[in-house]
């Protein structure tokens, strides 16, 4: 009998930390529906993906028989990714960045645009409230996925820019010089990781990889000026 009262006992105990913690993680899914949902369905379709071997270059070509498209859009096949790109923000100021990211993912600053001999960059959020304004608060979520090969293709005033990944890596918000700009036509993409946090930056680098890049034009862009001293949240 004095067993069981322990038992009894022992579980009274538990109990509310075991509802605390599934509590936690109810509110965590709540608020992060779409992370969640993104994730689960990355896991779901990524054998599918790399059994259908399609090339995201040729997935994307317009057909040359239909209007040329002029709205300017980044392209992930791998992870299902299709975002307006912001291009006519100049600002680093993190308000203006901010307000920007609610509309797509950014351009950021004045680095190299498409076509150009230089680093384009561009932002994304990994992850945001749900009550906070803009409906691209989880654009680049399963920007981790991304490995060394996989294909991003840039549509820019009717023009679509193919770039092969080279590299990913993660660096501390004051590690500004992944925005340098460089001499052969790149991509970089930045987002806050881990997801949920903005503790580090997670950097996709990829090189252009169409149109041929040896046709680039010559880079116009100022680069990034000493006001920034950290990447943006």
């Amino acid at each position: 009998m004095k067993r069981v009262n322990s038992h009894k006992s022992l579980f009274r105990q538990l109990l509310p930390i075991f509802v605390g913690f599934l509590s936690m993680g109810l509110i965590f899914v709540v608020l992060n529906l779409e992370l969640v949902t993104a994730r689960i369905a990355y896991m779901q379709q990524s054998s599918q993906l790399q059994a259908r071997s399609i090339q995201p270059q040729q997935a994307l070509t317009p057909d040359t028989n239909s209007e040329p498209i002029i709205n300017n859009r980044l392209y992930i096949p791998k992870i299902q990714v299709d975002l307006p790109v912001v291009f006519d923000m100049k600002s680093t100021n993190e308000s203006d960045v901010q307000y920007a990211l609610r509309s797509g993912v950014l351009h950021y600053g004045q680095t190299a645009m498409p076509g150009e001999k230089g680093n384009v960059v561009i932002v994304g959020h990994s992850s945001g409230p749900l009550w906070a304004p803009g409906d691209y608060k989880f654009a680049f979520t399963l920007l981790d996925k991304l490995s060394v090969g996989d294909v991003i293709t840039i549509n820019y005033q009717g023009v679509e820019y193919s770039y092969e990944v080279s590299s990913q890596y993660t660096v501390v918000p004051s590690e500004i010089a992944v925005l340098n700009q460089s001499v052969a036509p790149e991509l970089t993409l930045i987002t806050c990781t881990p997801v949920g946090t903005s503790k580090s930056r997670l950097i996709i680098k990829a090189r252009q990889i169409s149109p041929n890049p040896e046709n680039a034009k010559p880079l116009v862009a100022n680069g990034i000026g000493q006001e920034v001293v950290r990447l943006p949240n």
